[in-house]
């Protein structure tokens, strides 16, 4: 079939979220529950949940309860997560459509990018985690950051991202205090991780942390 399908849409927005664990319990994506996804795609709940329960029974999708981040609040809702067999159908789709000469990227089926307007559409821990990686110029490795986010992208190497377009909307929209605390909390893990001075003063300095800054800078350390 060369048409994009509400099959075909579910499995590039669970996609998006395939850095989520199968068997999260906390802080779950609310993107993930049935009105999670329905909402984002503009597809009906009953209609989201009769293709959810096939693409269930076809191996494609794993569902669990889990406490989901809604306003600060965290409910217990089923979720449901890509497992293997559903990211391999999720890529054989994006290449067979493709080859149809479908444009993928004007039908929003690129799951590669999530849609951000600013750091407050994130819950808080989601947050932090967002704006240390913003700020803190040296990458990390995947397994470093336990924050499961779509907006944090892994490459080849192992390291975590977040693209340009995402970081930008992120600083633009966050506050001095945000800044500040970003920059310390990325401090605080350079003297516990990495022995590279410039860095830990780079970041002690914009946090407002003069005096440890001073201290290093005349220490010698």
């Amino acid at each position: 079939m060369h048409t994009v399908t509400v099959h075909d849409k579910i499995l590039s927005h669970l996609y998006r979220f395939r850095y989520v664990r199968y068997d999260v319990k906390h802080n779950a994506p609310y993107e993930l529950t049935q009105i999670g996804i329905g909402s984002a795609l503009g597809v009906s709940r009953p209609r989201i949940s009769i293709m959810l329960k096939k693409m269930e029974e076809s191996g494609e999708v794993l569902s669990h309860q889990a406490n989901v981040n809604v306003s600060g609040r965290n409910p217990h809702r089923l979720i449901y997560t890509l497992s293997e067999h559903g990211k391999n159908e999720y890529q054989s789709r994006v290449e067979e459509l493709r080859s149809a000469g479908i444009q993928l990227d004007n039908l929003k089926l690129n799951a590669s990018d999530y849609n951000l307007n600013s750091i407050e559409d994130v819950d808080v821990k989601q947050r932090e985690t967002l704006g240390f990686l913003c700020v803190k110029r040296k990458r990390m490795k995947r397994a470093d950051v336990e924050c499961k986010s779509a907006l944090i992208h892994t490459n080849n190497a192992g390291d975590v991202f977040i693209k340009d377009d995402s970081k930008q909307k992120i600083l633009s929209s966050c506050s001095a205090d945000d800044l500040r605390r970003w920059h310390s909390a990325a401090a605080d893990w350079y003297i516990d991780h990495d022995n590279d001075r410039n860095e830990l003063l780079y970041h002690l300095t914009n946090a407002g942390r003069d005096r440890e800054a001073i201290r290093i800078v005349k220490s010698g350390t």
